[in-house]
């Protein structure tokens, strides 16, 4: 939320893990987040340096 990306979340208790809810903030009638890809997963970890790693949006994402 301190970036500008989230406009709320709620923890959500399913009696598992549970799950998080996020509400995306727009600006205007555009996402502020225009797409988000899972790259690491259970069963295929994908692991990089911090160099490795690019820095966009002036430096708050990867």
């Amino acid at each position: 939320q301190q970036e500008g990306y989230i406009d709320g979340f709620e923890w959500i208790e399913d009696g598992r893990q549970g799950n998080l809810q996020i509400q995306l903030r727009w600006v205007g009638d555009q996402p502020a987040i225009e797409g988000i890809a899972r790259v690491s997963r259970p069963g295929q970890r994908r692991y990089a340096q911090s160099k490795e790693i690019p820095q966009v949006r002036n430096g708050l994402g990867i």
